[in-house]
């Protein structure tokens, strides 16, 4: 009985490694690249291969410095007979910019060189990235790239918060299981230790009482949009444009909303970047349009319709309002 129980569990465990990069996300260590004043920045390794099956279905290629998608820098800084009349755009933003829930050829930076053949275009996004990452890589941007043109996709203004602490570097214990553990064995353990949400499980038993939480006021009433747009004009050696495309449409409970929330804000923003002569795309309006007309440009998340990244819909409205805008 302990035999067939014993060859029955590595059995099943081996079908489940065999299986499991058709249904498992990968789990990629971190490097060192993108090296700026302030450090270097740890990036997804160059020559590796990103599988997301989560929320799409798709396998991202990861090229130099990070960048997914792009496998190849055509015309780096130093080498010589580099196309001037190329613009070069640095591409940043969160995970909806990063866009590894696509195929390499729908992602933003694909579509926007498609639209516009004088455009060349570094995807730089990380996930989880806001403001205070951008801006400390232009000038490595520029520099080591080439870089004549910045475009930041703005989903949530609460992006533009500046200050508090950098994203610590990778622990040696999270790039050893990265490395060396199995995606399918990393998955379960996260799937056993964390909620939908990413955020750890809580016992549905405690001892009491249960502490309260007062209720605090919106984070983005407080976003200082003058401090943030003067920090990214006084870093930028390039002309930035902000590209503003939030989760449009969405549902809620049963009802589909076009409506933004953040409308008051986003005035106040269009009028400091004005000021501030950066560059600003609204694209609200195709985000809805699209949306009405069946093509909806966000995926799934957590079952909720519409509420994911931007899907190869989504992506190709963002890359269309760039290569037009650089025309």
């Amino acid at each position: 009985m302990w035999l067939r129980w014993i060859s029955g569990v590595l059995t099943g465990t081996l079908i489940v490694a065999v299986t499991s990069p058709l249904f498992v996300r990968s789990y990629l260590p971190r490097h060192p690249s993108r090296i700026t004043s302030e450090g270097a920045v740890w990036t997804l390794p160059a020559g590796g291969e990103y599988r997301w099956r989560a929320e799409g279905y798709a396998t991202t290629a990861i090229g130099p410095h990070g960048m997914p998608g792009k496998v190849t820098v055509p015309g780096e800084v130093t080498m010589p007979g580099r196309d001037a009349s190329v613009r070069r755009i640095a591409l940043w933003g969160d995970s909806q910019a990063e866009g590894v829930c696509v195929d390499d050829a729908e992602k933003i930076f694909s579509q926007t060189q498609r639209g516009n053949g004088g455009l060349c275009v570094f995807p730089l996004a990380q996930s989880g990235d806001s403001v205070n990452e951008w801006v400390r890589q232009f000038e490595w941007a520029e520099t080591e790239l080439g870089v004549t043109e910045h475009v930041i996709l703005l989903v949530e203004l609460s992006d533009l918060i500046l200050g508090g602490e950098s994203a610590p570097d990778p622990s040696r214990a999270s790039l050893w299981v990265s490395a060396n553990l199995p995606a399918f064995l990393i998955a379960s353990i996260r799937n056993l230790a964390t909620d939908a949400s990413g955020e750890l499980r809580s016992l549905r038993f405690r001892p009491g009482p249960i502490p309260t939480v007062s209720p605090v006021g919106s984070s983005q009433q407080q976003i200082d949009f003058d401090a943030a747009l003067r920090r990214i004009q006084q870093e930028a050696g390039a002309t930035v444009t902000i590209v503003y495309a939030p989760k449009l449409p969405r549902i809620q409970g049963d009802q589909i909303v076009t409506s933004d929330d953040d409308d008051h804000l986003l005035d106040s923003l269009k009028r400091i970047a004005v000021a501030r002569k950066i560059n600003m795309i609204d694209l609200r309006p195709e985000l809805i349009a699209a949306g009405r007309s069946g093509h909806w440009p966000h995926g799934f998340h957590n079952g909720q319709f519409g509420s994911g990244h931007l899907n190869a819909t989504g992506n190709a409205i963002v890359a269309k309002a760039i290569a037009r805008h650089f025309r």
